[in-house]
């Protein structure tokens, strides 16, 4: 009963946010008010004000209830005649104060009374998934398309990344025809999800689509024409299917927008988003730029995790790729950063990641494992987590396991700013296992795609070495020494410290039959 006359208490735009705190606090709750806060993008106090005023409307309703009095009917789009509830709202707080209540007047003019208010954007990229419209024809299968829909908001919800507007929000608009326009400007959403399922014979076709609502632009749309066996296996596989596209097409879509953007008109987000455009380029000027956007990120919002966790992660790939900066101070201080991010928002799987990284480039395996299962605990097609869990698996011996999990995080994210990285793990688990051959490609592969990532070559020069292609081998080695010498000798000459040594042996042998020889390993 609450959560309805919740529903029908805050129809109004203006008062879409109060409803929103009250759902995720106790009709949908999340596992702590901080967590509901952090995905309304609002501040703590500013949560709880939201909080207090929903549940003194609920209350003053609940008590007229008690006393008799006629109940206040809050249906939207007709002519006013007014009862105002003078609930205490803070006027900071973006909701009008006195709140209108509507009571329907027949034949009034509906237009005349909407909203024009639109609901503010949150920081991070928000997104409503609407129903799946029903082309099946049989209205006993309604199950399936909602079941789908339902399965992909709550999927979407679990990544920290995402402000995903609750199901009962986006339920309201089943079995209307709407534009999206019309439904970012309601929900106050930027990208809005939408599909349908069609049935022919024993064969179901499922469409979904990615749009911006502000301009109404696809940003992705796929086609899963399956067979009818279980439904409800096939439900989860295509929804599972759904959603671990639409999340990466959100990121990028989001890091274009950054780029876009002037850079003296960036907030915390956009910033951020700026310097995973720079990371992922996997070049050492690059890479040094991204850490500036991320410190800016940080400057702007020092609450706001994810400045940490890039900029932890760039560190890391100066001190141990680029070889920019001092290996031992580039470590701790990562380290460090990816801490305060996990102490900012300790259920924000991307965090625990980069956490996990960050112990995994000291040795400390089993407490890479640990963040990386514990980031997949919560976001279980998290691409990063999936890439973390597979690294700490390859360099803890467990080669099977951790070629599965990294060809698994390319899946999940082909387009990821740590693809370089993802892509010499392939070659590294490859090699380990004395799959030579396919680790040859896959070095091949990484270096068409980021020739100015160094890690690679020494990979192709050793892989061709155990091969007995010995002046491929030569070639592949003079370039790995001519592109980051440093970087070489680091890894050759020393043993860094997430390598094991029977590891860094086996990875010798292929670079001796490649033509390399001790005293050619220091830089000049």
């Amino acid at each position: 009963m609450l959560a309805e006359t919740a529903k029908n208490l805050f129809v109004s735009e203006r008062d879409q946010r109060l409803y929103r705190v009250l759902e995720l606090t106790y009709l949908n709750p999340a596992p702590k008010q901080e967590a509901v806060a952090d995905r309304l993008g609002l501040s703590f106090s500013t949560y709880r004000r939201h909080l207090t005023t929903g549940v003194d409307r609920l209350t003053e309703w609940l008590w007229r209830q008690e006393q008799g009095t006629p109940q206040i009917e809050t249906i939207v789009g007709y002519s006013t005649e007014r009862t105002v509830m003078d609930a205490p709202v803070n006027q900071s707080d973006n909701i009008a104060a006195p709140t209108d209540v509507f009571r329907p007047v027949p034949g009034g003019d509906t237009a005349a009374n909407e909203l024009s208010a639109a609901l503010p954007l949150p920081d991070k990229p928000s997104v409503a998934v609407l129903p799946f419209t029903n082309m099946i024809g049989e209205p006993d299968q309604e199950f399936f398309p909602d079941g789908i829909a339902e399965d992909v908001i709550t999927a979407l919800a679990h990544y920290p990344s995402l402000f995903v507007i609750a199901r009962n929000s986006c339920f309201t608009y089943k079995g209307r025809a709407v534009d999206v326009k019309q439904v970012g400007h309601e929900l106050g959403v930027r990208y809005v999800v939408e599909g349908g399922v069609r049935k022919a014979g024993n064969r179901l076709r499922v469409t979904a689509q990615l749009l911006e609502a502000e301009t109404g632009k696809h940003v992705w749309a796929e086609r899963y024409d399956r067979d009818l066996a279980d439904i409800f296996a096939l439900q989860d596989e295509i929804a599972e299917a759904v959603t671990i596209a639409i999340a990466p097409a959100i990121a990028g879509a989001e890091r274009h927008r950054a780029m876009r953007k002037p850079p003296e008109s960036l907030d915390a987000w956009a910033a951020y988003q700026r310097g995973l455009w720079y990371v992922g380029k996997a070049s050492p000027d690059d890479n040094a730029r991204s850490q500036r956007f991320f410190q800016q990120a940080i400057d702007l919002d020092p609450t706001f995790a994810g400045g940490y966790t890039g900029l932890a992660w760039a560190q890391l790939q100066a001190g141990t790729v680029f070889i920019t900066g001092s290996f031992a101070q580039t470590q701790t201080s990562a380290e460090a950063l990816a801490r305060r991010a996990v102490a900012l928002d300790d259920a924000d799987a991307e965090a625990r990641s980069c956490f996990g990284q960050a112990l995994r480039h000291r040795g400390d395996y089993e407490g890479a494992l640990a963040e990386a299962e514990r980031a997949l605990t919560t976001t279980p097609n998290l691409a990063s987590a999936h890439g973390v869990l597979g690294s700490a698996l390859l360099f803890s011996g467990r080669l099977r396991d951790g070629l599965g999990a990294v060809r698994r995080s390319i899946r999940l994210d082909p387009r990821d700013p740590a693809l370089a990285s993802r892509l010499n793990y392939m070659a590294i688990g490859l090699y380990f296992s004395r799959e030579y051959e396919a680790a040859v490609e896959a070095t091949k592969r990484a270096i068409r795609s980021y020739p100015e990532f160094p890690l690679p070559y020494r990979w192709l020069a050793a892989a061709l070495g155990q091969t007995g292609r010995i002046e491929e081998a030569g070639q592949a080695l003079e370039q790995a020494l001519a592109i980051a010498p440093t970087a070489f000798y680091l890894y050759v000459a020393e043993r860094v410290p997430w390598m094991r040594a029977e590891d860094h042996a086996h990875m010798l042998d292929g670079l001796r039959k490649a033509g390399w020889r001790e005293k050619s390993a220091r830089p000049s």
